[in-house]
């Protein structure tokens, strides 16, 4: 009886678990791995779909175990669910593009999804033969000025991109600029203005092309390899014939330049100025801004008053040097002149070379004749391999004093006084009418003068507006040569007004002169000056004014 019940267990377990075994291979999920084609060629894109009947995850299946034999898409993931005759059912389906990296027998391997497996596929990937060459896709054009150097001396590196492909139609496109190979130290390049691109029809095709300017600074001898400009990319290109599509990939290597940069020659001095061209010129300007001198000096001696500007603008052209390596064009000149050097001025000229303006600002302020020094500079000819010489010459001034013409100022002249006369009779009248006659005419005389005090008033007025407008607008537009020049002579028309105005003045003006030597970039800030003038201009005379009082009768 007990050995029955036993075995009736045992009977029982070995069913429920043979049910329970069918039940899981019955729901059991299925996982496929399937491709749109087995045999490809290297470049050619194809898709592999991986489908699961399950709801999962898109971070189910990790495709980085592809990245050995294969470039990778984005993948993409979508899950359904459906409902037939009264069932539910799920899908989840991830898709990916891949491209062979070499040719030969590849294997996708298996994949795992909660338990289910899909197959592993093997791939035959081919050699293209039909290919478009690199130079049918895109080419790179350089050009290198020089390729010997001195120190501090420049040569220019033009490039030219041509893309002869759809532009549309690149994927990842990376530009590698020019650089000294492995990092070199001894030059240097930078960019020179930005790229241009545009199109253009060559042999009837039309073509992207970038062009772009690059400087290469020579910094210590020595011999250098240059890398010009290299590009990469991709192009997708379809067949609507088969309906593939490639991806044809783009690997220019940038040209290589040798350099050689030359010792500097041991006679040579600071500054170090080495060039193939040097162009150093001048001019004398007036405060006016005409020339003082034309072009040669004449025999006479050029004036100037005391207080007069006097402009020496100079022009520096070096070929092949960029403007952190000019020179510093420093005159000393003479103590009868009070020097302000403006900051040199550098500007890019149509031919690629920068031009140096620098303006220095003298004002006359001793009576005298006075030498103004010429200017002496020394360079390195890279071409002749020899020292050269550029100078300017000097000038010789006088300085006048300034003629400050007096307004006569009219005294009245005291009339004599009238004579009395004791007798009487018809004496008595006439004596009277003479007084009245007498005071009559002073009275007219006393107005005609008034009169003729405020026209002189007028037009001494009108003169000081010309001279303050002509102020205040050199003011406006922060003219350093031409409020040197009109603020002395300013100052003299002010004579008489507020004394601590004009300190004040002449303090704003001093520090416009230090703002001109330091080295800050920001703008001189005009405004305290401009209301200073304007205030002293429309102040008055600080004068006692006597009291005038008509002769006795």
């Amino acid at each position: 009886m007990v050995k029955f019940k036993h075995r009736a267990l045992i009977t029982f377990c070995v069913i429920c678990l043979g049910y329970l075994s069918f039940s899981q291979s019955a729901h059991a999920s299925n996982l496929w791995a399937v491709v749109n084609s087995n045999q490809v060629t290297q470049a050619e894109v194809f898709q592999l779909r991986v489908i699961l009947d399950e709801k999962v995850d898109s971070d189910e299946i990790d495709f980085t175990v592809l990245e050995k034999d294969f470039f990778l898409g984005q993948p993409s993931f979508a899950s359904a669910l459906n409902f037939t005759n009264g069932k539910r059912s799920s899908t989840s389906e991830w898709t990916l593009a891949l491209k062979a990296r070499t040719t030969g027998q590849l294997v996708i391997p298996s994949f795992e999804v909660n338990g289910s497996q899909s197959q592993a596929i093997t791939i035959t990937v081919s050699a293209d033969t039909n290919l478009p060459d690199q130079k049918d896709l895109a080419e790179i054009e350089s050009t290198l000025s020089r390729t010997t150097l001195y120190p501090y001396e420049s040569a220019e590196l033009k490039t030219r991109l041509i893309i002869k492909a759809d532009v549309r139609r690149l994927q990842n496109p990376n530009f590698f600029a020019p650089s000294a190979q492995s990092n070199q130290l001894g030059i240097t390049v930078s960019e020179k203005g930005k790229a241009n691109q545009y199109n253009r029809v060559i042999n009837g095709v039309d073509v992207t092309i970038i062009d772009q300017v690059f400087t290469v600074t020579a910094e210590q001898s020595g011999h250098y390899t240059l890398n010009s400009l290299g590009f990469s990319a991709t192009v997708v290109h379809g067949n609507s014939r088969t309906g593939t599509t490639k991806l044809i990939p783009i690997e220019l290597i940038p040209e290589q330049f040798a350099i050689e940069v030359k010792e500097k020659p041991a006679t040579m001095t600071t500054p170090w100025i080495p060039s193939k061209q040097v162009t150093l010129q001048q001019r004398w300007l007036t405060a006016d801004g005409e020339p003082l001198v034309p072009d040669a000096l004449t025999q006479t001696t050029p004036t100037l008053n005391v207080g007069d500007a006097l402009t020496r603008e100079i022009t520096l052209e070096i070929d092949g040097l960029t403007p952190e390596h000019f020179p510093r064009l420093e005159t000393q000149y003479p103590s009868a002149l009070r020097q302000y050097a403006e900051k040199p001025q550098y500007r890019q000229q149509p031919n690629g070379q920068y031009l140096m303006t620098l303006k220095q600002v003298l004002i006359a302020q001793q009576v005298g004749k006075v030498e103004l020094p010429a200017i002496d500079l020394t360079w390195w000819n890279t071409q002749k391999d020899q020292k050269e010489l550029s100078a300017l010459q000097g000038l010789a001034i006088e300085i006048k004093p300034v003629d400050v013409s007096n307004t006569p100022i009219a005294v009245p002249v005291e009339p004599s006084k009238p004579a009395v006369v004791y007798q009487s009779g018809y004496w008595p009248y006439l004596t009277a009418l003479f007084a009245l006659l007498w005071i009559s005419t002073l009275a007219w005389h006393l107005k005609a003068g008034a009169r003729k005090a405020d026209q002189n008033k007028t037009v001494a007025h009108t003169e000081t507006s010309d001279l303050t407008k002509m102020l205040i607008s050199a003011v406006s537009q922060s003219d350093s040569a031409k409020i040197q020049h009109l603020v002395p002579r300013w100052l003299i028309e002010q004579n008489g007004k507020d004394s601590a105005l004009i300190e004040q003045i002449q303090a704003e003006v001093a520090a416009m002169n230090r703002h001109l030597y330091s080295h800050e970039q920001t703008k001189w800030d005009n405004r305290q000056l401009l209301t200073l003038i304007k205030k002293l201009s429309q102040s008055r005379l600080i004068k006692a004014q006597a009291n005038v009082e008509l002769p006795k009768l």
